[in-house]
């Protein structure tokens, strides 16, 4: 990002010079950063200029007289016409100036001229265009730093609750884990539909759970984008309706420069039992205008999401293996790193856990080891495990336990989780608490649970152990299978491999799940597929078995590869015949595939 100019007049300098000093010396040339004392002349002028892309003068009363500032403006006109510099840009920075001043030049007047007095406000603006002229001269800062993948579905539902014309969305809500996009994901939905420029960082408020409306306000003053006044506000001694009508003015200022604020909120708007706190509630409601204002980034999901119609909701979830193959694979190629082997990415990929700043990461280190080297890898796998302690720790110890039992099971039937648990009031109320909604993946109607893999990986790696009386009733659950196995007509078609292995328990593995699991996993598919002959379901839970199938035995694989297969065949999905060619036993292979052509009806 280049340098601005600050042209003025010596009789404005708090402001500017409140402004420079935001800017700092990296990213301005300001008389006091770069010129001596009474030395500021033509020459130096021209010289500052010269390391310059973008000319800002402050207009007022006494720069428009200023006869160096005149000077100023002039060369930098020149230098603009011979394409020496990007850009000027004018401020009004005096009440007593408007854009009808004939000592105005013509030039400028085509500029969209506004009055400004505050400096962050102009300060912000000042960095947008900096970074608008940066990207025009550089394609490659602007790939990398405008990029964003995935998430298609959540982009399009908060596209939808804006346009709804039921609706009148002036706030965004995206709920999730910390450093796993939220503000990202809302800021390229705000760029797609024209609310927010590419280059324009939104200000952030982070809010707590012990602030309430009194903060809220004083944040918003803090941030010294808008003129608005507290000084004679009484926090203490007004009712709650006064200081929402406070607020509400207060935002009607925001709304009208249409400035965006981001909140980074930790309990203290979107409740931990899933609400929205009423003040804010009433606020946004009783707002007239109905310009964008809020992206809020919450821990805490909002229920009964029916009942708020000014705000559209999200929760992001980690990014899915897709997703991240394709983020990296768009990220290393605007960075030209194009001499990987395709198996050394697919093991560097093995090790992403779904945040977009750890795939961001490893690109950074990968362009800092020689290539091929695996010295980083532990710092990729240190990122998730770093962060999905910090998530973990908060919980309660019921709330851990129950986590665990759900991470070793990967993809469980409620009814099963229920039968272990043994205490349907604890774990209906763990299952539905809004702060365990981010890490809770339903499917099947909800039928089945299963947790995010970055805490499964986290809890694995970290070798935490299930609750005896849980494990205890998880045997009991396989010696009551292993019965069903011996006895039912139901595993008739079942290679027998795979029951003398649960049987006998004769599993080479070490987790203290790794027996329960597989039969857990059988059991699962086979009454989807024969009982409810729900063949989307084993499908889901097929290919989310195969994302560690080298975990498992090779029987055992082949056996939910069968039952995959012959879902994808009942359900006419044409990848059913690449799948079977992965089965090696040709009677099966055949049956699969006339089943399928039976099914979409082509007979010969």
């Amino acid at each position: 990002m280049g340098r601005a100019f600050l042209s003025h007049s010596s009789k404005d300098k708090i402001l500017v010079e409140a402004v420079a000093r935001k800017l700092g010396n990296k990213y301005c040339v300001y008389d006091t950063f770069t010129f001596e004392e009474g030395q500021k002349n033509l020459d130096e002028i021209k010289k500052g200029l010269e390391d310059t892309d973008l000319f800002v003068i402050f207009l007022s009363n006494d720069s428009l007289k200023s006869e160096w500032v005149k000077e100023e403006l002039e060369i930098a006109y020149n230098k603009l016409q011979k394409k020496e510099i990007s850009k000027i840009y004018p401020i009004i920075i005096d009440e007593n100036v408007d854009y009808e001043d004939e000592r105005i030049p013509e030039y400028l007047k085509i500029y969209n001229l506004q009055k400004i007095t505050k400096s962050e406000r102009i300060k912000k603006i000042i960095l947008r265009l900096l970074k608008e002229i940066g990207w025009e001269k550089s394609d490659f800062l602007k790939q990398k730093n405008t990029f964003f993948c995935g998430r298609n579905d959540l982009v399009e539902k908060l596209e939808t609750d804006y346009h709804d014309f039921q609706k009148k969305i002036n706030c965004f809500v995206a709920s999730g884990f910390s450093l796993i996009g939220r503000k990202s994901l809302m800021k390229y939905t705000l760029e797609k539909l024209n609310l927010l420029s590419k280059a324009h960082t939104p200000s952030i408020i982070k809010f707590r759970d012990n602030e309430s409306i009194e903060d809220f306000i004083k944040k918003l003053f803090d941030l010294g984008i808008v003129d608005f006044s507290i000084e004679n506000f009484d926090f203490f001694n007004e009712t709650q309706e006064i200081k929402i009508d406070k607020l509400i003015s207060i935002i009607e200022k925001f709304q009208k420069i249409k400035e965006i604020i981001f909140i980074d909120d930790f309990g203290g708007i979107i409740l931990p039992n899933g609400d929205v706190v009423d003040w804010f509630k009433i606020a946004i409601q009783k707002l007239e205008n109905s310009q964008f204002i809020f992206g809020i980034s919450s821990k805490f999901n909002i229920k009964k999401t029916y009942l708020y119609d000014r705000i559209g909701t999200v929760q992001v979830k980690l990014l899915d293996k897709n997703d991240r193959k394709k983020m990296f694979a768009t990220l290393l190629n605007i960075e030209q790193i194009n001499d990987l082997s395709n198996e050394y990415k697919e093991e560097i990929c093995e090790l992403f856990k779904g945040y977009p700043e750890q795939i961001r990461y490893t690109v950074e280190l990968i362009k800092e080891n020689p290539r091929g080297s695996y010295d980083f890898f532990s710092d990729i796998v240190d990122y998730n495990m770093t962060n999905a302690a910090k998530i973990f720790n908060d919980f309660s110890e019921d709330e851990k336990n129950i986590i665990i039992l759900i991470a070793y099971l990967e993809i469980v039937e409620k009814n099963l989780l229920y039968e272990i648990v043994d205490d349907n009031k604890l774990l209906n109320d763990i299952l539905n608490r809004p702060h365990l909604q981010n890490i809770f993946e339903y499917s099947g109607l909800s039928d089945y649970i299963n947790v995010s893999e970055n805490l499964q990986d986290f809890i694995i790696r970290s070798n935490f152990k299930i609750l005896d009386e849980y494990n205890e009733r998880l045997n009991k659950s396989l010696d009551d299978f292993k019965k069903e196995l011996e006895t039912s007509n139901n595993y008739l078609e079942i290679d027998h491999t795979i029951i003398d292995l649960i049987v006998t328990q004769n599993f080479n593995k070490n987790s203290q799940l790794k027996i329960a699991l597989p039969s857990h996993y059988l059991k699962t598919i086979i009454k989807l597929y024969k009982v409810k002959k729900n063949y989307k379901q084993v499908i889901i839970i097929s290919k989310k078995f195969f994302e560690t199938e080298n975990n498992f035995d090779e029987y055992l694989v082949k056996e939910i590869r069968k039952y995959m297969c012959l879902a994808l065949a009942r359900e006419k999905d044409a990848s059913v015949i690449q799948e079977t060619e992965k089965i090696k036993n040709e009677a099966d292979k055949f049956f699969i595939k006339g089943l399928y052509y039976r099914q979409i009806g082509k007979y010969k």
